[in-house]
């Protein structure tokens, strides 16, 4: 069962939509941004990634990481320099 957290940055002015479509036993990382594809990995069994991208010139990450390495419960943050930006929605 795929998950999907989407966020929108304000950027220099601009705004952007940021969607990460991710599995946990698949190991699909699914970075869209403004609707394009900018990063497509797929490792069964990730644990953890981080996709790096530039929104405007702003530095730019995806982190997914396990909140406890006893249960498959993860965090999905979107940082736009060193700010961390709240999701829309979780796909839940």
């Amino acid at each position: 069962m795929g998950r999907r957290r989407t966020w929108r940055a304000d950027v220099n002015g601009g705004q952007h939509e940021v969607v990460l479509n991710w599995t946990y036993w698949g190991g699909k990382r699914e970075l869209v941004v403004d609707g394009e594809v900018v990063s497509d990995q797929r490792r069964p069994l990730l644990w953890w990634s981080e996709q790096v991208f530039q929104l405007d010139g702003q530095p730019c990450k995806v982190v997914t990481r396990p909140r406890n390495v006893n249960v498959a419960k993860f965090e999905v943050e979107l940082f736009v320099g060193d700010t961390l930006i709240h999701p829309q929605s979780d796909g839940r």
